[in-house]
């Protein structure tokens, strides 16, 4: 498709003045050059609607939409509501970074919560049955039979030739070494300060505990001592023997019965 131009350079009149010859130039213009020229010219008008153009944005409904608000006053952070009196605060809200887990260890930590507890309790019933079974083995009297503040009656009681070991000692030291022992297998990775910082927690509980029962006049240092060195192997040797193995499966399972108690090791 193309536009006829015409040029005219004179004209030849009817009268007898003279004029040049007419010339007369017909010139074929492209449409595309047309466009081309129109679209240099003004290139907004060859640019396709955008995606908000098209696609409007609509304001969703917010709840300032449904009280009656008047002002907000930005120097406070607050809205002013019409009755003069009631103000609404406004705050931003930054979001934190936090630590994250990845989905298989979450999973494996949720799959072991309960074997986890069932290793705590079988960790308990063996402390506790080897505890007893020493305390009724050694019959050792406690020092506050020797000591002339306690009442005749503490000094008579059935626990009174209970001393040897201390069972207080034991059980803290058996759950807090249990605990620092399953955190660094489940952390094996973790820095040195975090390993230190486990193991020292896990090592002062049972030692205040040992301690105060000293204090107390309950045991000897020595029942504390035995107690908190058997309690410690306890609490690390079970949860090392659960620890999952190719070439060797160990099992422990104790077991208590009436005025007995028995602990089993399957190799």
């Amino acid at each position: 498709m193309a536009i006829a131009r015409e040029s005219i350079t004179a004209e030849k009149g009817t009268d007898d003045t003279e004029f040049p010859d007419t010339v007369v130039a017909r010139e074929e213009v492209p449409i595309g050059r047309i466009k081309n020229a129109l679209n240099t010219l003004f290139p907004v008008l060859n640019q396709p609607p955008s995606a908000r153009e098209r696609f409007p944005l609509r304001r969703r409904q917010s709840i300032t939409d449904e009280l009656p608000w008047v002002e907000y006053l930005p120097d406070v952070q607050q809205i002013a509501f019409a009755d003069d009196k009631t103000v609404m605060a406004c705050y931003d809200l930054t979001p934190v970074a936090t630590e994250g887990r990845a989905l298989p260890m979450l999973r494996r930590i949720v799959q072991d919560i309960v074997p986890l507890i069932a290793m705590s309790a079988e960790v308990m019933l063996i402390n506790y049955t080897l505890t007893d079974i020493t305390k009724k083995l050694a019959g050792r009297t406690r020092p506050l039979a020797y000591n002339a503040d306690f009442s005749l009656e503490e000094k008579e009681s059935a626990s009174v030739r209970r001393s040897f070991f201390s069972g207080h000692t034991s059980h803290t030291a058996a759950l807090s070494f249990m605990m620092a022992k399953v955190m660094t297998d489940y952390h094996p990775h973790a820095n040195k300060g975090f390993k230190i910082g486990i193991w020292s927690f896990a090592a002062a509980v049972p030692a205040i505990t040992g301690y105060l029962r000293v204090r107390a006049g309950k045991h000897f240092p020595t029942d504390t001592i035995t107690g908190y060195i058997a309690g410690g192997l306890v609490g690390i040797l079970v949860p090392q023997f659960h620890k999952k193995r190719k070439d060797k499966k160990i099992k422990v399972s104790p077991s208590v019965g009436w005025n007995q108690a028995a602990v089993r090791v399957q190799f």
